[in-house]
């Protein structure tokens, strides 16, 4: 019947043997800490069998995150925080990713790096919600783990040009001493923070100071651009922008800061931030996926929009019409 079909069967997860033995799709919700649990190769709902195991904790975490990525192949999951997020903090979704897992939900009303994140995440595929997995992710041959993602593919050059667009909001209203920071997210071998030098007494700040980040699953990775003024005892936020790395088009961009809630900043004026991209391929695509044309603009503070429409087209996305994704195109969805 169509109800045998499409129904899913929301279940408490017991342990990957026992989902493997299924012969039905389920839904299980996980919390951060389970799933920390689970990646760690700490989890067992027989807790002196996972006391027992001899495995090294490197080996138990390769075995950990190639179980998971084999049972989100055929089964969802949700992760959602941890209950000592009171005052609407969160966990950092990355890792939920990096292993699979199609709904990583957030304490939406915070303001911190992993709703950045996540908002740049999904500002792929058109900003529509979801994003496909890397083919990589479902091909369970590819012996592909997020803690053996392989050498780097790609080098990710950014130049931090300058700022611009400030007019007011931070203090004192003396001239503030700004900087950038630039962080990469993605599989831990990815992981990497740089910034800029402090420009004093400016609210315009000519920087033209290169970075470069090289990427073994630029598919996973997030940049996440956050200025900042210096201030001796804490640094004051100014504005941020995360963005998908294979979705930045090599050439020259100006994109709009935004606040804290991910919306255009009203305190500051209108900052922008200048930046100039270029992509180096290092090594063939895992994937080996067709790439598809710029997704178009839509009416959201959506800041591949601002990206100049002569760029080279570059790391793109993988399409619907990819005939290869159609027998998993469920499973195969992230969703905020």
């Amino acid at each position: 019947s169509l109800k045998r079909l499409i129904y899913v069967r929301n279940e408490k997860f017991k342990d990957f043997q026992h989902a493997e033995r299924t012969d039905y799709v389920t839904s299980s919700s996980f919390s951060e800490h389970k799933l920390k649990k689970i990646l760690t190769g700490k989890y067992s709902p027989d807790e002196a069998a996972a006391a027992a195991s001899g495995d090294e904790p490197e080996q138990q975490e390769q075995a950990a995150a190639a179980d998971m990525l084999a049972y989100l192949r055929r089964h969802i999951a949700r992760t959602y925080p941890g209950g000592e997020h009171v005052d609407s903090s969160n966990y950092d979704p990355t890792e939920a990713w990096c292993v699979g897992v199609q709904v990583a939900a957030l304490n939406v009303q915070g303001r911190d790096r992993p709703l950045w994140r996540n908002q740049g995440k999904f500002l792929a595929n058109g900003a529509t919600g979801y994003v496909l997995k890397p083919s990589y992710m479902l091909d369970a041959e590819s012996g592909w783990t997020p803690l053996n993602p392989g050498p780097p593919r790609l080098r990710l050059d950014v130049r931090v040009v300058r700022l611009s667009g400030y007019t007011g909001g931070w203090g004192l209203e003396k001239t503030p001493d700004l900087f950038v920071k630039l962080e990469m997210s993605g599989v831990p071998a990815d992981w990497s923070q740089q910034k800029t030098k402090i420009r004093h007494n400016t609210i315009e700040p000519e920087f033209g100071e290169d970075f470069s980040f090289y990427l073994s699953a630029p598919e996973l990775a997030v940049l996440t651009l956050c200025v900042k003024e210096y201030d001796i005892l804490q640094n004051d936020f100014m504005g941020q922008v995360a963005l998908p790395a294979v979705e930045l088009r090599e050439g020259s961009h100006t994109l709009p800061l935004l606040g804290r809630k991910g919306l255009p900043s009203e305190r500051f004026g209108a900052p922008m931030i200048e930046l100039v991209v270029s992509k180096a391929h290092l090594h063939a695509s895992v994937d080996g996926a067709a790439r598809a044309p710029a997704s178009p603009a839509l009416n959201t503070p959506n800041p591949l929009a601002f990206l100049t429409s002569d760029d080279e087209r570059a790391a793109r996305r993988p399409s619907w019409t990819d005939k290869r994704k159609a027998p998993g195109c469920i499973s195969g969805c992230s969703l905020s």
